[in-house]
C-alpha cells in the first residue's frame, strides 16, 4: 500500500491547519475520527499539541483515533467541560457538533470548520459571545497549494499508510469497495487500478 493516495487528503487538512493557528503546546478538540479526523489528529499530534480529544459516536473509530495520537476519546455527550480547547477541528459535517465546538473553545480559541455540513443547516450564534470570548470561525473546503507540503509532510508521519487504508480492492471490485467504505470500520479503501 503506497502513501501516495493520502497525499489529497493530508493536503486538505495541512490547509486547513494552515488558516488556524499553530497545534503546539495547544488543547486540540476533533469532532469526527473518520480519514479526514484521523489525520487531523495525527499532523496535530506531529505539531506538538499538548492533548487532543475525541468525540464520535462509532467505539472502532475511536480506538482508532487514539492510534493516530488521541489523548482520550468520548461519544458525543460524554464530554461535558466547556471552553476548555484552544482549537477545535469540526471534521463530522454534523450541524450540532458544530454548534456544541463553539461552547468548547476557550478565550480566544478558534474553530477549524472541515466537516461538510447541508448548504440549509444553521446554527444559533450569539455575536456578543464571539465578541466577548474573541473567538475565530475559520472554514476550510480545499487543498488549495498544499500538495508539495502534503508530500514532505508525510514522512512526518511513520507508517501512516499501514495505518490508515484498511482496505484493499482491485479496480473489478469497485462495487465491495464502495461497500467496504460505507463500514464502520474503513478509514480509507484504496482501489488498485490494473494495467
Amino acid at each position: 500500500m503506497g502513501s501516495g493516495a493520502l497525499i489529497e487528503p493530508l493536503a486538505c487538512v495541512l490547509h486547513g491547519f494552515r488558516r488556524s493557528p499553530s497545534m503546539r503546546h495547544k488543547r486540540v478538540l476533533v469532532y469526527g475520527a473518520g480519514s479526514i479526523g484521523l489525520l487531523a489528529t495525527a499532523v496535530a499530534r506531529a505539531e506538538g499539541a499538548t492533548s487532543i480529544d475525541i468525540i464520535e459516536p462509532s467505539k472502532v473509530r475511536r480506538d482508532a483515533a487514539i492510534e493516530f495520537g488521541a489523548t482520550k476519546v468520548f461519544a458525543p455527550g460524554q464530554r461535558t467541560t466547556e471552553r476548555d480547547i484552544d482549537i477545535v477541528i469540526e471534521a463530522s459535517g454534523h450541524i450540532s457538533a458544530v454548534s456544541d465546538a463553539i461552547k468548547r473553545l476557550a478565550y480566544r480559541g478558534t474553530l477549524l470548520q472541515m466537516g461538510v455540513c447541508s448548504p440549509e443547516d444553521h446554527i444559533h450564534l450569539h455575536p456578543y459571545d464571539l465578541f466577548d470570548r474573541e473567538l475565530t470561525l475559520s472554514g476550510s473546503q480545499s487543498l488549495e497549494s498544499s500538495y508539495p507540503d502534503a508530500i514532505k509532510k508525510i514522512t512526518d508521519l511513520p507508517n501512516l499508510a499501514e495505518r490508515m487504508v484498511s482496505h484493499t480492492f482491485p479496480l473489478a471490485n469497485f462495487a465491495d469497495a464502495l461497500e467496504a467504505a460505507r463500514s464502520e470500520g474503513a478509514r480509507k479503501v484504496q482501489i488498485l487500478p490494473q494495467v
